[in-house]
């Protein structure tokens, strides 16, 4: 059995719609190394645009009361695109209706209850040369293990 961040990224990976539109690919922001995606990462650019691609960045763990074994994580899914937000609001509905109140099974916490919480927001991401991006969050409980 997968870990929940590879469990969460071959589910997106599997979603035939939502890989068509990023065709830049999806990424774990843990594999990326320092400095994330960067003009030589593999299938990321043609030429110098920016193909439509997402990252999921995972953050901290907290306490799910009243349940005294289960934690709470949260984790965003970050979208760009060289230019609009057109994609981008495409895969961001996809990836809601695909995560959201579902559960994902992985070795490290057995059965993750999936909930989306939030979308942030058109914003230009600086580290990718001005390109269009946005995110959305979501929050998934577990048993600690």
């Amino acid at each position: 059995m997968p870990s929940i961040q590879t469990a969460l990224r071959q589910t997106l990976e599997a979603h035939s719609p939502l890989t068509a539109l990023l065709t830049g690919g999806i990424f774990d922001a843990g594999e990326l190394g320092r400095q994330g995606l960067r003009p030589d990462t593999p299938n990321l650019y043609d030429g110098q645009v920016l193909k439509p691609c997402a990252v999921i960045r995972w953050r901290g763990a907290a306490e799910f009361r009243p349940h005294y074994a289960a934690e709470k994580r949260t984790f965003e899914i970050y979208f760009y695109e060289d230019d609009g937000n057109a994609t981008i609001e495409d895969t961001l509905r996809i990836t809601k209706n695909l995560l959201h109140r579902t559960q994902l099974e992985a070795d490290n916490g057995g059965l993750w209850w999936v909930n989306w919480v939030s979308d942030f927001g058109e914003f230009t991401a600086a580290e990718l040369g001005g390109a269009s991006a946005n995110f959305s969050r979501y929050e998934v409980i577990y048993l600690r293990g």
